[in-house]
Order: C-alpha cells, then structure tokens, then sequence
C-alpha cells in the first residue's frame, strides 16, 4: 500500500490518506526515497507464493502467517493484497501498483525483481504488465519519464512467457519511435532496440529466430530516429544500422552456420525497406538521404527484394527529387552557394566514406 497509495483510491485508510498528502507535497522538491521499501517487498515476495491459480490458498487475515512462517511455508497472498495488485486506474487497464512502482524508477534491481515475480503469478498480472507498459511508452511530449518504462520493457520482452504479447509491445515501442516528438527520450528508445535485437528470450527459445525479427523490425522505428533533430540519436542509430546490416554489404552471404541464405536475404530486405520507410512523408534531406544513399545497394542485390524496386524509384522520383529541386531554388532565391548547402552532392556520403568515417571516429572514441 505505502507504493500504491493514491488520491484515486476510494476508502483508503486516514494514515495512507496522510502519507498521500505528504508525498504530494515532497514530489516536486525532494522526493521519498523508497530503496529500503521496494527492497522489503522484493524480500516478502521472496518467501510468498509464485503463482495465483483458482486453487490457490487466499487468507482474509495475515495473522495467519507467522505460524506458516516458522514451519518455513510458502505464505498465500490475502485476499486484500490481491485486490491492490490487480487494482487500476480509472479508465484504463494499468495497474496502480506496477505503475507507481515503475514510476519510482528506484533501486533497479530489488524492481526488476518484483516486477519479475508478479510476470510469473499468472497470465492476468503479466498481462496487466502490459497495459501498464503500453499505457505508459509513448513518442509524444509527456509530463512524466518514459525511460524507466522503456528499461522494464527489455525486461518484459526477455522474460514474459507470452510471445504475442512480447510481439505487441515490440509494435508499440516501434511505432511510438517512428512518430517520436519527445526528442529527449531518443536514446532511451534506441537503447531498447539495442537490448532486445538479439538478446535471449524466454517466450524465444532460438536466438536466431530472435535476430531475424530484429531485423524485420528496422524498417518500423529506424527512420523516425535517424530522422531526430538530436545529433546523438541520429548519429548512434546510424551506427547501430552499420553495425547490424551496412558492415555485410549490399549482398550479404553467410554459412549455415551463421544463419545462410535467410540470414542473408532478411539483411538485404530490411536494408531495401529501410530506404523506402525513409522516403515516407517527412524530410528526407540530410541524414534521412544519406541513409536512403546507402541502402540503394541493396535493390541491386539478388536477395529476394525484387518487389521492392519499382516502388522504390516511384518514391525517389516523387518524394527527394522535388524535395532536392525546392531546395536549390531556395538556395539560388538566396544566392547562396550551392557548395555549402546541406543537400550538396559532394556532402553526400558514400557507403564506404560513412562506414569509414563511423569507424575511425569511434577508435578515436576507444583510444582517447
């Protein structure tokens, strides 16, 4: 309760009432620190039991558990702890107690745990993960943090048992990324691509098929970052897309071993995909090109992307040649000097320049 207290609570006791009022109060100028509670309920949690079943053992009184405790048995939940894990906001599916906590964004591990354990306590509360996670993950401008929702999202897509559920937040997060308004959260939304393009899952079991549907998924968020107007998170989506497609070329080939032809072709495509998904509706010019520049390669490959090249040069034509000839009228209206323009052929950087150019200064990085 001292986590899930709230003014929406409807005949909550006079000392959380309170505490409620107090916190309030605190929040904006020196907010509670809950270390040492998150870290009791993670302990309490420990010695509980795992799972909620119909058959499950519910108390209506703790007074029940000490005698349990001393003969070193698994403590039920009671009926009341139950209601509070399960409890929502008005309107909507998240869970108070799974929200708040999060919210908190305090002692990380003692919450991936707790977090962890009601996944595992039944279908229901992993669900109600979910709405928590989904209800809180969004690119638009928001007045609280997504950050810590994006962390416990790795978590949810690397342990939850439930693979069209992973799936469905994966299409959330990607979609939230691709309309991103909220530019200061940029690198926390690529850092949950990083996380969870190859990394092991319980819902999962080849980490092979893992990466093909990392890679299927480029093309869905990609673009909306290296399109961001914070240089950081362009620049390191870049990189990120050197590192997992443009370091294999445009005609990737690979051993059996490493993933053969489908390991291959599904680089080719993503590459093919995300050169069109750049020349969607949005500005193009800059970084967005130099993206569409390195991944034309890819509709010369014989890798299965032949559907994709005429809509490919249907895009070019109608969306960067009239963005590229606006653009040098603009320029020559204001006699400025098409050498020193942003759109200037000689500043668009070819494959090997930019991977070149990504390299050296990120063994600059390493020496300094």
């Amino acid at each position: 309760m001292t986590i899930a207290a709230d003014v929406n609570f409807e005949g909550l006791p006079m000392q959380y009432s309170r505490l409620v009022t107090v916190v309030n109060r605190r929040m904006a100028t020196k907010p509670p620190n809950y270390e040492n509670v998150i870290a009791l309920i993670d302990t309490l949690m420990g010695v509980m039991d795992t799972t909620i079943t119909e058959e499950s053992v519910v108390l209506e009184h703790t007074n029940e558990r000490l005698v349990m405790s001393l003969r070193e048995q698994t403590i039920p939940y009671t009926a009341e702890e139950i209601n509070l894990l399960h409890k929502t906001w008005p309107g909507h599916p998240a869970a108070i107690f799974i929200d708040k906590l999060i919210q908190i964004d305090q002692n990380a591990v003692a919450t991936d745990s707790i977090i962890g354990r009601l996944m595992e306590l039944s279908r229901r509360m992993d669900q109600k993960v979910l709405h928590t996670l989904r209800y809180r993950i969004t690119g638009q401008m928001v007045s609280h943090a997504v950050a810590p929702y994006l962390r416990m999202a790795v978590l949810y897509v690397q342990a939850s048992n439930e693979p069209e559920r992973v799936e469905h937040l994966i299409n959330h997060v990607n979609s939230q990324a691709m309309t991103l308004q909220n530019v200061a959260e940029g690198l926390n939304f690529l850092d949950f691509f990083k996380e969870t393009f190859d990394s092991s899952r319980v819902s999962q079991k080849s980490l092979d098929d893992v990466e093909l549907q990392g890679l299927r998924n480029l093309p869905y968020w990609a673009p909306g970052l290296i399109g961001s107007v914070d240089r950081a998170v362009s620049y390191s989506t870049e990189l990120f897309l050197h590192d997992v497609v443009f370091s294999h070329g445009t005609s990737p080939s690979f051993g059996e071993e490493d993933g053969g032809a489908v390991r291959s072709q599904a680089i080719a495509r993503a590459g093919a995909e995300i050169a069109i998904e750049c020349l969607a509706p949005r500005d193009p010019v800059g970084r967005l090109e130099s993206i569409i520049n390195l991944c034309e390669g890819y509709f010369n490959a014989d890798l299965g992307v032949d559907g994709l090249r005429e809509q490919y040069q249907e895009l070019r034509q109608e969306v960067l040649e009239p963005v590229r000839r606006l653009t040098v009228d603009e320029i020559e209206e204001d006699g400025s000097d098409w050498d020193n323009s942003i759109a200037s052929s000689e500043q668009m950087d070819s494959l090997a320049d930019l991977s070149m150019q990504a390299m050296g200064e990120l063994q600059d990085a390493e020496m300094q």
